[in-house]
């Protein structure tokens, strides 16, 4: 069967990358386990330093991809993020949320946040349009 893709997964996706380059301090365009934990926050996903690492390596394992002998040193790249991200998501016992989250961010995967975040962004021209503020606290 061919997938096909959406414009709600191309929101999605332009979304993460506009996060990832905000976490991305050193713009290495890899983002560390510190990194990848502050970006968890900042979704509404908490977890320990320990906790991100173990998951992150874990995740990368799943994907046949080689880990560091010292796994504190964990980096990901972009598709890589957004993979660790989704599968996240869709593991609600995963991670833990406080029942008052209600005020934090949480992962725009459901629609009518993706249709909110639609009307919020100016019309697509061209490559230029890929760039763009991260919406911030």
């Amino acid at each position: 069967a061919k997938e096909h893709v959406t414009e709600a997964d191309l929101l999605f996706i332009m979304y993460a990358r506009d996060i990832f380059k905000k976490f991305d301090r050193d713009e290495s365009n890899l983002c560390s386990a510190t990194e990848i934990q502050r970006m968890f926050t900042f979704f509404g996903i908490y977890m320990s330093y320990e906790s991100v690492v173990k998951v992150v390596c874990m995740f990368l394992r799943d994907k046949d991809h080689a880990t560091p002998m010292d796994e504190t040193m964990v980096e990901l790249n972009f598709s890589q993020l957004t993979f660790l991200l989704i599968s996240v998501e869709s593991r609600p016992g995963l991670v833990a949320r406080p029942d008052h989250s209600a005020d934090r961010r949480v992962l725009p995967l459901d629609p009518v946040l993706l249709d909110k975040l639609a009307r919020r962004r100016p019309p697509m021209t061209g490559p230029a349009s890929f760039g763009g503020d991260v919406p911030h606290r």
